[in-house]
């Protein structure tokens, strides 16, 4: 069920298509990998900036990653990784994702341009912002 509703959502993808080319790497939390004292805001968007790297590398096979996180980080991301092509085209969705929070297994879709700051966004899945 869940292929057939992410193929509603990218029309690029079929079912069959998604169900052969998914990888999940799951490697980054089998550990501990956070500390328990602030990080400095710089540390921090290097460690988000290497993130979305990860989500779209150069010369990738695939060209969609699906990310499951905390709405905090959500926020995070749109506050400092917004282009200002989504600033012009989707000013008030954007001021809604950096200031509100998805509702609970709620997703957006993001489009991420080259320099890998997001590009485009879309509520999906009936999702809803708190």
């Amino acid at each position: 069920r869940a292929l057939g509703e992410l193929s509603q959502v990218d029309k690029y993808h079929k079912p069959a298509v998604l169900a052969e080319s998914m990888k999940v790497d799951a490697s980054r939390v089998a550990s501990t990998w956070w500390s328990n004292f602030r990080e400095p805001k710089q540390e921090m968007l290097t460690r988000l900036q290497r993130l979305l790297r990860s989500l779209r590398p150069l010369g990738a096979e695939w060209s969609s990653s699906i990310l499951v996180c905390h709405s905090l980080l959500i926020q995070r991301l749109f506050k400092d990784f917004a282009s200002t092509e989504l600033e012009k085209e989707k000013s008030q969705l954007l001021e809604d994702l950096r200031q509100r929070k998805l509702q609970n297994c709620g997703v957006v879709k993001v489009s991420l341009d080259d320099a890998n700051l997001i590009k485009d966004a879309e509520l999906v899945f009936d999702t809803k912002l708190v």
